[in-house]
């Protein structure tokens, strides 16, 4: 039975209702059903809940190793957003699944949600205020194992490496020292290609009477050992070139 025909088996006025009703319907009005948009942002309390809805997301805390090290969300993944090597990492993760990210505060988070929406990920939420409000929510935190932690070492330890080694260069550097973890990779290839060079990392904020002991007062420093003797110490980022050039003047002396 066709519309026209139901028109007139009904009331007029009850007629023309119905058959606007039919043409709403037709055209698709009828789904009342309409997708949420993802949030960009979330407190404690739904970030979590988000986490319980969606088990296959990928919770990402982008803070450094020795935060970290204190507690993380149990299940997090971890990328040091200000790790050089973060957005070659970052290229790993799954764009089909959602990616729930946090930091201390919210600003790194931000930054890394911000970065990953831009490369295509649809579905990225970032925890307000980050870790200090979920503990504020009093959510839980766990402390992981298999945490790399820069271990302090003492003054004595370091002087015995240094007069042990025929050719030594000392790092000083921070995790929050962007230019040094920007150095780290130049360092580590200049250690592969010459073995006899050896490598002490220091952690001025680990090790702070070392670096007082040696008045370091800028990062990064880097101080060259031959024999136990400092023949040059060089302050600042270095290029691979740079950090080359000063292994050749130090095996001249």
């Amino acid at each position: 039975m066709d519309v026209q025909r139901i028109s007139q088996l009904i009331p007029k006025r009850i007629g023309l209702a119905f058959f606007a009703a039919l043409l709403f319907m037709a055209c698709g009005g009828g789904s009342s059903a309409q997708t949420e948009p993802w949030p960009k942002q979330a407190d404690a309390a739904a970030f979590q809940k988000l986490m319980q809805q969606h088990p296959e997301a990928v919770v990402l805390d982008v803070r450094t190793s020795g935060e970290i090290a204190k507690g993380m969300i149990a299940g997090a993944r971890h990328m040091d957003y200000n790790s050089p090597d973060f957005r070659q990492q970052a290229a790993s993760l799954p764009k089909d699944k959602p990616v729930l990210v946090y930091c201390l505060s919210g600003g790194r988070s931000k930054a890394a949600a911000d970065y990953l929406r831009r490369q295509g990920y649809a579905e990225v939420t970032e925890l307000q205020g980050g870790i200090l409000q979920w503990k504020a929510a009093n959510l839980a935190l766990e402390i992981s194992p298999n945490t790399a932690v820069q271990q302090a070492m003492t003054l004595e330890a370091f002087e015995s490496r240094v007069q042990s080694e025929s050719y030594v260069l000392v790092d000083f550097q921070a995790k929050w020292c962007k230019p040094c973890q920007i150095m780290k990779p130049d360092i580590q290839r200049l250690l592969n290609e010459q073995p006899e060079l050896s490598l002490i990392d220091v952690d001025v904020d680990a090790s702070p009477a070392i670096a007082d002991r040696y008045q370091v007062q800028a990062l990064p420093t880097l101080h060259w050992y031959k024999n136990g003797k400092l023949v040059q110490s060089t302050l600042g980022l270095q290029s691979f070139d740079e950090l080359k050039g000063y292994w050749e003047i130090l095996k001249k002396n």
